[in-house]
């Protein structure tokens, strides 16, 4: 029994020795290398609160790479230990089963900023590499085909350049490579053909060039794992973490560390981006957040057929690449597509058909090209996401959303921006339950917002600015802002301002007129867009009192004043120039830190409170008086120039009486059709005609006098006060204003 004891002691004690022991010389030299030209003194290491989290079986290992000890050389360096058993181990560091070879280096978001060393290739068992959202500069070490065991190489949102590495073709391991969002160049090469186990391919946001290979038809089973409404390559998560979002980095760390360690999926899926965009909408407000870039790529060409080899293809991306000619058909033979984005490229030709009824497709991003024709009728009731804006698509919706398709529908983004759709909006489209934002401005629709906007309960954005105004409509206008045919009229259903979950509305740059009635806001609505309308009455209290980022009514006939209006701390953009507005003006637009604040120009004021903050505060002129000033001098100016044709009449026409006029007024008016007074050429009558003659001619030129001279010295007495009334009254007067364009 002692002899087993002590022989379980001697085994225990070796087993300690090899544990702390064990790593090469040579592997710890590369890892102090690595910590000494990325600044690891400054490394910001995830702190000690991996208690706070509950770990499943999926994510073992997690713990250890949060909670791990900052790294710490020992001299020598042979005697440092960075793969101890448990939370002593050394953070973002993993280690081969007997702790005798490094494995992994997961490192995002620890402020590595620096250049990779070339030992880093020394590491040769190394699997995986994660050092995402950092600060490294420099290129990719050509040494890297020395990695053979490599399975992840993720380097993105960082300033790596230059061209990518050959050696990294020849890594036939390697399952998982995102290079996203730096800035490399040089062309994509044939050799991505070779990593026939790569199971995630991100190129995003770079500067490369050329043309897509075909062999990326080889790549058939490139896996990504989807975490919630989140996944892993998803470019929003790193552009907050690198924005500072100390919260959400740690949420971050969290995903990307559960994605890695559930990496093998029974999902196949694919991803392949040119330039990573998170902004799904044209529109001023969008629900979605906008990705921070440091590059574009420019792959040029048109899209290989041999894509549609893809069999396990799930998401595909191919985001300004400048790519040309139509969406190939092959890709229809992608049975298990999930998202096609497809934008900011230079593709023509017409929807396809293959796509309005693909049966398992949820996002349809074809925004910015030059895609024509007629939408066709879409059927699947797994799409959710359809982009199209920034194309020449026309024709009518009523064909395109129809009652069927509606009543199973799962769409909740649909924009349609900037097309040349004609007709009425379609009812059926707020029918949609699920639908949360809509974007349909810039296009050529006709006719009044239906009452069915009433049933879009789920709506969190509608932005409907010009429907009527895109210039592909040109060919139905004879004069600028004239239009030959109908346009969007009609008043805002009174439902829109109790939609509970609407906080962004925008209808700008339409002919909607009537008063925007008084009834409650719903307490979400943060952005409200109401400019460059026909708007009359008076801003209801109800829609004053309320806090909002962007609120802009300018370009409308509103009167009354703007006592009520609230300014918060949230509070961006207020605007409500060129309307009737009057009376008093707060304290608190003086105090508030806003953007953009234009609240004069148009309106007539009192004198008081005057915000600087106001661009056109300096020339303001306020007091509605100034207005009767101005028309008092063009008045009077038009009564100097007809005591001018008075004098000069008096002077010509003096020795008449006033009885002798009124003769000859006589004699003209009741005797001139017959042919004997005409014959007889009166010599009163004749005289009398001249007169009437040289009166007309004298009235002719006081008027154009009167514009020549009055009217310049109106503008340039205004010009010295306020410049808001001339703008004021030549908009009410102007095609633009009659037609409810833009100005």
């Amino acid at each position: 029994m002692l002899f087993l004891l002590q022989l379980f002691l001697l085994l225990v004690q070796s087993n300690l020795h090899h544990v702390t022991c064990s790593v090469s010389e040579i592997e710890i030299n590369a890892l102090y290398d690595l910590w000494t030209s990325t600044q690891g003194p400054k490394w910001q290491y995830w702190q000690n609160n991996s208690q706070n989290i509950s770990f499943d079986e999926g994510m073992m290992g997690m713990e250890n790479i949060i909670s791990g000890q900052p790294w710490n050389f020992s001299s020598p360096l042979s005697a440092s230990t960075p793969c101890l058993p448990g939370s002593a181990r050394w953070q973002g560091v993993n280690c081969s089963i007997n702790n005798d070879h490094i494995t992994g280096l997961f490192l995002p978001t620890l402020g590595l900023n620096g250049t990779l060393p070339v030992s880093l290739c020394d590491l040769f068992a190394l699997r995986s590499i994660l050092f995402a959202v950092n600060i490294l500069h420099g290129a990719i070490p050509s040494c890297i085909s020395r990695l053979t065991a490599l399975t992840m190489f993720h380097i993105s949102n960082n300033f790596i350049s230059g061209e990518i590495p050959d050696g990294l073709w020849d890594l036939s391991q390697l399952e998982w490579l995102q290079l996203v969002d730096n800035r490399l160049t040089g062309t994509l090469s044939s050799g991505v053909g070779n990593l026939l186990q790569l199971r995630m391919l991100g190129l995003g946001s770079n500067l490369l060039s050329g043309k897509l290979p075909r062999e990326l038809g080889k790549l058939h089973s490139v896996v990504y794992a989807p975490i919630g409404m989140y996944t892993f390559m998803h470019p929003l998560v790193w552009t907050d973490v690198v924005c500072g979002v100390l919260l959400l980095q740690f949420f971050v760390l969290f995903m990307i560390i559960y994605g890695i360690l559930k990496c093998v999926d029974s999902h196949q899926q694919i991803v392949f981006d040119c330039f990573h965009v998170t902004s799904l909408s044209s529109s001023p407000s969008s629900s979605s957040s906008s990705s921070s870039l440091t590059g574009v790529n420019f792959f040029s060409g048109t899209i290989p057929a041999e894509i549609g080899n893809m069999a396990n293809l799930l998401h595909l991306g191919l985001v300004t690449c400048a790519l040309t000619g139509q969406i190939p058909i092959s890709i229809s033979a992608m049975t298990n597509i999930q998202s096609i984005t497809i934008a900011n490229n230079q593709l023509t030709g017409s929807f396809p058909i293959f796509l309005a009824d693909h049966p398992s497709l949820v996002n349809i991003q074809l925004f910015g090209n030059e895609m024509v024709g007629f939408l066709p009728s879409f059927t699947s009731d797994r799409l959710a996401v359809l982009q199209l804006q920034s194309n020449r698509f026309s024709g009518e919706l009523i064909q395109v959303f129809t009652e069927t398709f509606v009543s199973s529908s799962n769409l909740n983004t649909i924009d349609l921006s900037e097309n040349a759709l004609t007709g009425s909006i379609p009812p059926s489209l707020f029918n949609i339950p699920t639908l949360v934002n809509l974007a349909l401005s810039s296009n050529c629709f006709t006719g009044s917002l239906p009452q069915t906007i009433c049933s879009a309960g789920n709506i969190r954005t509608m932005t409907l600015n010009g429907l009527s105004s895109n210039k592909q409509c040109e060919n139905q206008r004879f004069l600028p802002g004239l239009l030959l045919k109908d346009y969007m009229h009609g008043s805002i259903p009174l439902c829109v301002w109790s939609l509970a979950n609407l906080r962004s509305f925008h209808i700008s740059g339409n002919r909607f007129s009537g008063e925007i009635g008084g009834l409650p806001v719903n307490s979400v609505l943060d952005e409200l867009s109401l400019s460059h309308n026909h708007f009359t009455g008076s801003l209801p209290v109800s829609i004053q009192q309320k806090s909002y980022s962007l609120f802009d009514v300018s370009y409308n006939t509103f009167t009354g004043n703007i006592d009520d209006i609230v300014v918060s701390n949230t509070s961006r953009t207020l605007k409500t120039n060129l309307n009737r507005l009057s009376g008093h003006i707060s304290k608190e637009f003086s105090q508030a830190d806003l953007t953009t604040l234009d609240i004069l120009r148009g309106n007539m004021f009192d004198c008081q409170n005057i915000p600087s903050a106001d661009e056109h505060s300096k020339t303001y002129e306020c007091g509605s008086s100034n207005l009767d000033n101005a028309l008092y001098f063009v008045s009077a100016c038009m009564l100097f120039w007809l005591i001018v044709v008075a004098i000069v009449l008096i002077y010509h026409f003096g020795k008449f009486t006033f009885s002798d006029t009124i003769s000859k007024f006589r004699d003209y008016y009741f005797l001139f059709d017959t042919a004997a007074v005409v014959d007889s050429a009166s010599p009163n009558i004749v005289k009398f005609d001249w007169i009437l003659r040289k009166t007309v001619y004298s009235l002719s030129l006081c008027s154009v006098l009167g514009m020549v001279s009055c009217i310049p010295a109106f503008i340039m007495k205004m010009s010295y006060g306020s410049v808001s009334y001339v703008h004021s009254y030549t908009w009410i007067f102007s095609l633009a204003y009659s037609s409810g364009m833009w100005v």
